[in-house]
């Protein structure tokens, strides 16, 4: 699945408002996720063999372009994975963010996902709405109260697209059939390694949480973090899955940004000079 010269996943350093175009004047910088390579061990010989090693994962948020081809996609469907929603204990303010967004409601409207991201420690709840005349969307803040921020928007839509991306790439996209796989090279032939790549697995499915949770950097940070360390235990030839997954999903995340900001609800405040 992963190659002896992998470096671990580096999430990018800028999220879509710290690059250029509009509203990235920001300066604060964004931490990065995973291992400082220079500072890793060298990987063990690999556990899996050439022919078991798994294939680049197809994840759903590359996929924009071909969904917009077929008609607008809501928040909900593009955005919206069960695995990026809050923390257990938030689903009241979830509840609470999509009552609120209901008053913003336009006619038919529906209000058909709530995603909670926190881009830089800063609550956001990214509401889509629905409806026979296509899509639109708002974002609130910590207090239900909608956000004219247009780089804090799209930083918000950006992590939830990242995170959604990493959780569906890490390990390959399946930990049960990779850890089914460890198991059975473990009773057959039981390899240098293999139970140092069996508990990379198992740290990694820790890291990815169960709903609700906050799409946010601390969290993509992790994932890319025990990505990085499974696919060291596993050893590699060449290119990460991983990273080469979400190197793809920038642009995705961009142009999900830009989707967003077309259909937003509200005018955006002006761009600080």
């Amino acid at each position: 699945m992963v190659d002896a010269d992998d470096g671990a996943f580096v999430t990018p350093s800028q999220l879509v408002r710290h690059r250029a175009g509009a509203a990235s004047d920001v300066e604060d910088a964004v931490a990065a996720a995973g291992v400082d390579p220079g500072h890793q061990e060298s990987p063990p010989a690999r556990v899996l063999t050439k022919r078991e090693q798994a294939r680049v994962p197809v994840v759903r948020v590359g996929k924009r372009s071909e969904e917009r081809e077929r008609g607008s996609v809501a928040l909900g469907e593009s955005v919206a994975h069960p695995n990026i929603v809050a923390f257990v204990g938030l689903e009241e303010e979830i509840a609470a963010a999509r009552a609120a967004a209901l008053g913003h409601s336009n006619g038919d409207e529906e209000v058909v996902g709530v995603v909670p991201t926190e881009p830089g420690g800063t609550r956001v709840y990214l509401c889509a709405f629905e409806s026979e005349n296509g899509s639109a969307w708002l974002a609130l803040d910590g207090k239900a109260e909608p956000l004219a921020d247009r780089g804090l928007v799209r930083d918000a839509v950006s992590i939830a697209a990242l995170c959604e991306l990493a959780e569906e790439s890490a390990g390959g996209g399946d930990l049960a059939d990779l850890r089914a796989r460890l198991a059975e090279l473990k009773a057959t032939e039981a390899p240098e390694g293999i139970e140092e790549a069996e508990a990379a697995v198992g740290e990694l499915e820790r890291t990815l949480l169960t709903p609700p949770r906050v799409a946010s950097l601390e969290y993509l940070d992790a994932i890319g973090r025990a990505a990085g360390r499974l696919e060291e235990a596993l050893g590699s030839t060449g290119g990460s899955p991983f990273a080469a997954a979400m190197k793809s999903g920038l642009a995705a995340a961009d142009e999900l940004a830009d989707e967003v900001e077309r259909g937003y609800k509200l005018p955006f405040e002006p761009a600080r000079s």
